[in-house]
C-alpha cells in the first residue's frame, strides 16, 4: 500500500511510495499558491471486484488442482510454480486481487523519503490510511517536513455525518478535501481544508455551472481511490531483461540506511510466504503522475518541472497461506525534476500494514486519526 510509501499512502499518496500515494521525498518550499493542476492520461476507474473468474485466477486455480481460491491454504503454493506456465508474478497478481474480497479492509502506511538537493536534504514523513468498508473507500495522507507540510482526504461519499444507513456511496463523485501548513504527520484536522469534487469518470459532456468540464479523479492525481497500492502487481510489470530473466537491483532503506537485494523470488514460511520482486519502471507511470500533483500549490524551488523519473522500484510482501497480504515494504529510487534545481535524487522507504477484521469506522471530515509521535 498501504506506498502507503501508500501510501498511502500515500501510497502513496506526495506521501506513500508503498502503495497509499504519497509525497515521495521532496523539498516542498515553505511558499503555498495555487498554481493550475495538469491533467494526467485518462483512464476508467472502478472498485474492483474479485473472482474465480479472473484470468489470472483460474489460471492459478487450475495450476493448483484446487476450484476455489478459499482451498489454497491446503497446497504448497511454491511447489506449483510453472504448471501451466504460472509464474511468480501471477502468483504476486492473485495475492492483490484478494485485497479486494474482502469487505472490510484497512492498510495504515508510513513513508520516508529524503532528496538531497544542491547539498540541502529534505526528509518528508507521510502516514497514510486507506479503507474500504463495503462500497466505502477513504483515503487520507498527512505529509510533513521542515521545508513544507500538506495533507489530503478522499471520500467517495458524503462524510459529514460518516457511514450510516442513510448513507449511501455517490454514483460517479469523489470529494477531494487539501490542506497545508500542518504542524506534524501524526494527527492532522482537516476541518479548514479545502473542498473539489471529482467525477470517478468524465466525459466531454460533464460541465459544471460555468460550463468548465469536471475532471475525473484518477486522470487529475493518476491514481484510484480504489486500490491502495501505487502500482499493480502482475507478471507484465516485474523487471526483466531482453531475455525475459528477472532483474535484480540493491535498493536502500531510506529509513534505516540498510541495503537489500531485490530479486524476484517466493519463499515459503512457517505461516505463509515471503515474496521479493522488482517492478518494471514502466509500469510506475501512474505514480509518477501522482507524485507530480503533489507539488501543485508549493513554491517555485519546490514546484516540478514534469514527472519523477523512477530508476527502481523493490516491494517484499509478507503474505498467509491464504495469500492475504498481511505486510509490504517498499524501497524506491528516483529523481525529482525541479524547476530550478533539475534532477533531485530521491530514495523512499513506505511500510505497509494491512488488516481485513473491522476494528473501527471511516472517519468524517471533522475526526482526526492518530499516528503517534
Amino acid at each position: 500500500m498501504l506506498k502507503s510509501k501508500g501510501l498511502i499512502l500515500v501510497s502513496s499518496l506526495i506521501v506513500a511510495a508503498s502503495g497509499l500515494g504519497g509525497v515521495s521525498g521532496w523539498f516542498l518550499g515553505t511558499m503555498f499558491k495555487p498554481v493550475p493542476l495538469q491533467e494526467n492520461k485518462t483512464y476508467f476507474d472502478e472498485p474492483v471486484v474479485f473472482s474465480n473468474n479472473l484470468d489470472t485466477v483460474s489460471k492459478f486455480l487450475k495450476s493448483a488442482g484446487i476450484n476455489d481460491i478459499n482451498n489454497v491454504n491446503t497446497i504448497d503454493v511454491t511447489s506449483i510454480l510453472g504448471i501451466n506456465d504460472l509464474k511468480i508474478g501471477d502468483i504476486i497478481e492473485v495475492s492483490q486481487l484478494l485485497t479486494y474480497k474482502n469487505d472490510y479492509v484497512k492498510v495504515i502506511s508510513n513513508n520516508f523519503s529524503s532528496s538531497n538537493a544542491m547539498g540541502i536534504v529534505n526528509a518528508q514523513e507521510t502516514n497514510s490510511t486507506w479503507i474500504k468498508k463495503e462500497g466505502f473507500y477513504f483515503k487520507e495522507n498527512v505529509s510533513y517536513s521542515k521545508n513544507a507540510s500538506f495533507g489530503e482526504r478522499s471520500y467517495n461519499f458524503n462524510n459529514e455525518a460518516g457511514i450510516s444507513a442513510l448513507i449511501k456511496p455517490y454514483d460517479n463523485y469523489i470529494d477531494y478535501f487539501r490542506l497545508a501548513g500542518n504542524s506534524s504527520a501524526s494527527n492532522v484536522s482537516f476541518e479548514s481544508s479545502t473542498k473539489t469534487t471529482y467525477l470517478v469518470n468524465s466525459t466531454e459532456e460533464d460541465v459544471d455551472e460555468e460550463g468548465n468540464r469536471i475532471k475525473s479523479y484518477s486522470s487529475v492525481f493518476g491514481l484510484s481511490l480504489y486500490k491502495p497500492f501505487n502500482y499493480d502487481f502482475s507478471e507484465n510489470n516485474l523487471a526483466k531483461d531482453v531475455n525475459g530473466e528477472y532483474l535484480t537491483c540493491s535498493l536502500k532503506n531510506s529509513k534505516t540506511k540498510e541495503t537489500t537485494e531485490y530479486k524476484t523470488s517466493i519463499n515459503k514460511l512457517d505461516d505463509g510466504y515471503e515474496i521479493t520482486f522488482l517492478m518494471d519502471v514502466d509500469a510506475l507511470e501512474n505514480y509518477a503522475s501522482y507524485i507530480y500533483t503533489t507539488t501543485r500549490d508549493a513554491s517555485q524551488i519546490a514546484k516540478m518541472k514534469k514527472k519523477p523519473e523512477f530508476k527502481n522500484a523493490g516491494v517484499k510482501l509478507i503474505v498467509d497461506k491464504n495469500l492475504y497480504i498481511k505486510e509490504m515494504h517498499v524501497d524506491e529510487d528516483y529523481d525529482v525534476i525541479s524547476n530550478l534545481v533539475g534532477n533531485v535524487p530521491t530514495i523512499c522507504s513506505s511500510d505497509l500494514v494491512f488488516s481485513y477484521t473491522e476494528s473501527g469506522k471511516v472517519p468524517s471530515i471533522k475526526e482526526t486519526i492518530s499516528y503517534g509521535e
